[in-house]
């Protein structure tokens, strides 16, 4: 899968690249999560955390249901980017603001349990390197 140059060059959109985004968190943030894109609570990160339950809309949609989701979210992304960068598959994803943002959660929660979070804290400081190489070989192969 790794060699095959189709599934190097997939054309395709993902959930995580609609609920990401770059832009400036109330608390300094610059790796931003979003519902979704046409929730009126989108970019409930951008506003003061005491403004959530008034930042949406009449039915519920609130900040705060919005920052729910956001925690429900982050730890189920963790093994998918870090998959990502150990394969070197970061540039071909196309949307660095996910891969932003998932080291934003894991700086956030260093302390959660899991498998995931235990490989991450791992092999996330060499992944890039290692996806990297990981590349450098597909490529020399293909030469050959």
């Amino acid at each position: 899968m790794l060699g095959h140059e189709g599934m190097m060059q997939v054309k395709a959109t993902f959930q995580e690249d609609h609920q990401t985004h770059h832009g400036k968190g109330f608390n300094g943030q610059k790796a931003l999560w979003s519902i979704t894109p046409h929730n009126p609570n989108k970019r409930h990160e951008e506003v003061d955390p005491a403004t959530w339950s008034t930042y949406g809309d009449k039915r519920g949609n609130t900040g705060q249901k919005a920052e729910s989701y956001r925690k429900l979210n982050g730890p189920t992304w963790v093994g998918q980017a870090l998959a990502a960068r150990l394969t070197g598959m970061v540039a071909n994803w196309g949307h660095s603001p996910y891969f932003d943002y998932v080291d934003r959660w894991c700086r956030e929660t260093q302390n959660a349990k899991g498998f995931a979070a235990a490989v991450w804290r791992l092999h996330r400081e060499q992944a890039d390197a290692v996806g990297g190489a990981v590349q450098q070989k597909l490529a020399t192969k293909k030469g050959q």
